[in-house]
């Protein structure tokens, strides 16, 4: 019979003893022994059922080949797993002007903070076989996933600032302590953060005056095979004091949502103080 996955205390030691080695091609792994020259999902406790007696602990395949435990992974998906962009220390502007207190190593470690989340969620992913974050969901909800993380990131950084526990609140970013319990509806003293693609006229929900936040970054589309693409990068970071006159109110049918995104004079001044800029 095949050990039972999970056995304590002193029945456990008792059989542990017995096996001084176990017979056939087991390696280790961070999860435990895997077995190796099986298909993918053949783990320890299936070596097992086949006769061998191993330690009862089991992995997945995937995670023996993102360990580089295991023959077969594509020498590409493991250069994915590898390769992990990073903020260019060159491309900040030292000029800026940053309210609350922030400072350009926030926006930095912000930054790194989604390079590694991506690298980490792609890596997964990939290893299984299946597409990267950028091309499973849609554009809108891959800004939206940047918006929310990057809104974190910075709040974790930052010294003054934390996130606006509203639901849909605004601004994303608030003082601490400003508000009861760290939460507002409509705040006037904050940072809205957004994240786009676009050259910087990103949707609101409404023209309000308030400091706002863009990241514009770059995902790679083109190249092929999609596992030799590049990681997404965020380009260029905007940040300006925002008025309602700096804003125009976008068209919308009857049933669509209004909303409102910075004018030519409000892109003026947000490409006016520019806080990271790739060339």
């Amino acid at each position: 019979m095949p050990l039972p996955d999970a056995v304590a205390g002193e029945q456990y030691e008792a059989e542990a003893a017995e096996v001084a080695e176990p017979p056939g091609p087991f390696v280790d792994s961070p999860c435990g022994l895997v077995w190796n020259p099986g298909p993918c999902g053949t783990t320890a406790t299936d070596g097992a059922r086949q006769g061998a007696r191993a330690r009862p602990r089991t992995t997945n395949c995937a995670l023996g080949y993102a360990a580089g435990l295991l023959p077969g992974l594509p020498s590409s998906a493991m250069a994915a797993r590898i390769e992990r962009a990073t903020p260019d220390a060159d491309c900040f502007n030292h000029e800026a002007e940053l309210p609350y207190e922030l400072r350009l190593a926030d926006f930095e470690l912000a930054m790194q903070d989604i390079y590694d989340l991506l690298s980490d969620i792609n890596t997964a992913l990939m290893t299984r076989g299946l597409m990267r974050l950028e091309e499973i969901v849609r554009p809108a909800i891959f800004s939206g996933i940047l918006s929310d993380a990057l809104t974190a990131s910075v709040a974790r950084h930052s010294r003054v600032l934390t996130e606006n526990q509203y639901h849909n609140g605004h601004p994303d970013l608030i003082p601490k302590g400003r508000y009861a319990n760290d939460r507002v509806a409509a705040g006037e003293d904050g940072v809205e953060v957004k994240a786009t693609k676009g050259k910087g006229a990103v949707d609101t929900h409404g023209a309000r005056d308030s400091w706002i936040v863009i990241f514009r970054y770059r995902v790679d589309g083109e190249t092929e095979p999609v596992m030799e693409r590049l990681p997404t990068r965020i380009t260029e970071v905007l940040l300006a004091n925002l008025t309602k006159d700096d804003f125009r109110k976008n068209p919308r049918g009857e049933l669509g949502t209004k909303t409102a995104s910075p004018n030519r004079q409000g892109l003026v001044k947000l490409r006016g103080n520019w806080v990271y800029r790739e060339a």
